[in-house]
């Protein structure tokens, strides 16, 4: 799901598989989609959205996913580990412009905490991973997965 329709018509040219389906649309909405989903990916995507526009779409969500479904957050930009993008005297320069004109310059830095509040809002449990060297930004991003209980009383099964 994405604003741009050029992406989504790249995505399907590309990309088409029977299980997977591309919409252009409003990510924070969902507005449409129907049916239970086993996983849900948001690459890179988290950081375009307000806290309120993630709120709406979490709560969404937890309609949309299944029990012991994952929902995957890949390159969240972190809040605690701000001072790693904006690094050096220039990094610092450019935080302060940022902040004057009332934008980061990657949108919006979610802290683990924020996110474990999403999740334990939703009785979803969280794991936070962080990303190895070998990807280029990971001193300022992590990958998170959310995962909805399986609805037996015990622990979600693992992810397969």
């Amino acid at each position: 799901m994405d604003f741009s329709r050029p992406l989504i018509e790249t995505a399907n040219r590309h990309f088409k598989a029977d299980n997977i389906s591309y919409h252009v649309a409003d990510v924070s909405e969902l507005q449409g989609v129907q049916g239970a989903y086993d996983r849900v990916l948001l690459s890179a995507a988290l950081q375009h959205l307000s806290a309120a526009q993630a709120e709406r779409m979490f709560a969404r969500l937890a309609q949309l996913v299944k029990p012991g479904g994952l929902i995957v957050l890949a390159d969240v930009a972190d809040g605690d580990r701000i001072w790693q993008f904006y690094r050096g005297i220039s990094g610092r320069a450019r935080y302060l412009l940022d902040r004057a004109r009332g934008r980061s310059a990657l949108g919006h830095w979610w802290s683990p905490a924020a996110l474990l509040l999403q999740a334990q809002k939703r009785g979803w449990s969280l794991s936070i991973h962080y990303q190895t060297p070998e990807n280029p930004n990971h001193y300022f991003r992590f990958d998170a997965v959310l995962r909805v209980p399986d609805g037996s009383g015990g622990p979600s099964s693992p992810a397969r």
